[in-house]
């Protein structure tokens, strides 16, 4: 048996029957006092624009950021190039600053040295104010000192006496300007040095090249040196010809003699009293020619050089080779020897006077003029 259990109810609360259009009549149970109401629909509209609002800040926040670490690390690289070029520039500077240390410690050695000589020469102009007859002895002493040494530099290094003795007269003219006897001694030195300085050699250097110059061109014009060949005498005599085959001892004994005569002939034994010139061929004496032209001019430099041992071996070695290959027979090479034996006993380098003396004699009395 089944029960009855009345009208069904569908979860919409209509009966089976009922339209669903038809509002039911019976009320439908009420929710619970605690249960949360649905939200409206412009509630739930309004929710997006609040989060897009929460968002906003967040993304302007890292935006900031992004471009903020961008030009961080533009001006870091920008700041490590400056500190690389300012290191650069304080190397360079650093340099520059050795350089001008090194240039400022010469400048201060010149300066240092510069006043050296001004304190050298405040002291003389000081000796000088001293008194008028005081100051003049000083200022003639220093022209002796000077004068003296330009005679010894051209007298050491020019080898000219002459000029020597002028400066050194033009210096004894200063001293017998002063009156006083304290320099009597340095006048008498002056006077015995240029004694000696007129008692030298002079050498004329132009007339000794002039001379050797003439020698050269002499050379080319003398005759080849060629040694007398002995003449051959002419065979009159008629050759005999003999066949051995037919000869008897007759024959025989005559061809031994022709050929012993002939045989003679080949080796000739000559006695000479006189020394021979010694052979040269007429294509070698162009060399002996320039050889002796070389010794020459070699004596020519050394005139001007001041070459004495030089000069005698070049005159010497020419006058050998001239001796030996060409003879001294004609006139024109007797001269020429006679020449070379003239030239050679001139003194390039005489011994020339010491000045030591006479300079210590001057620093004594610029000392205490």
């Amino acid at each position: 048996m089944s029960k009855d259990t009345g009208p069904q109810v569908n979860p919409q609360g209509l009966l089976p029957n009922q339209d669903a259009d038809k509002k039911p009549k019976h009320k439908t149970v009420s929710q619970p006092a605690d249960s949360r109401s649905p939200k409206s629909p412009a509630s739930r509209k309004k929710c997006p624009f609040y989060i897009f609002l929460t968002f906003l800040p967040l993304f302007f926040i890292a935006a900031s950021t992004i471009l903020l670490w961008n030009y961080g690390k533009k001006e870091f690289t920008a700041t490590r190039h400056q500190m690389e070029e300012l290191k650069m520039t304080n190397n360079q500077q650093h340099h520059q600053l050795k350089t001008f240390e090194g240039k400022l410690h010469q400048g201060t050695l010149m300066v240092k040295a510069q006043q050296e000589k001004l304190s050298e020469l405040q002291a003389r102009l000081h000796n000088l104010e001293q008194g008028e007859e005081h100051g003049d002895n000083l200022w003639r002493l220093s022209e002796i000192e000077h004068l003296t040494h330009l005679a010894n530099l051209s007298l050491r290094y020019q080898h000219n006496s002459r000029a020597a003795v002028q400066l050194l007269e033009l210096a004894y003219q200063q001293i017998q300007s002063m009156p006083e006897t304290k320099y009597i001694t340095l006048q008498q030195s002056l006077a015995d040095l240029m004694t000696q300085l007129k008692a030298l050699p002079i050498v004329d250097q132009r007339n000794v090249i002039i001379k050797l110059q003439a020698l050269v061109n002499q050379l080319p014009l003398l005759p080849i040196p060629t040694a007398a060949q002995p003449q051959q005498k002419k065979n009159t005599e008629t050759t005999n010809n003999y066949d051995i085959a037919k000869l008897s001892l007759k024959d025989w004994r005559l061809a031994l003699e022709d050929t012993w005569s002939k045989l003679k002939e080949l080796i000739i034994i000559r006695k000479v009293d006189k020394g021979t010139i010694p052979f040269i061929a007429p294509d070698q004496a162009l060399y002996l020619q320039h050889s002796i032209q070389f010794e020459l001019q070699k004596a020519q430099w050394a005139v001007i050089q001041h070459q004495n041992e030089i000069f005698h071996a070049s005159i010497q070695q020419a006058a050998d080779w001239i001796k030996q290959y060409y003879g001294e027979e004609s006139v024109q090479l007797k001269s020429i020897m006679a020449e070379l034996n003239k030239l050679n006993k001139e003194n390039l380098e005489p011994s020339f006077p010491d000045f030591d003396s006479l300079r210590q004699q001057i620093h004594q009395a610029l000392a205490n003029p």
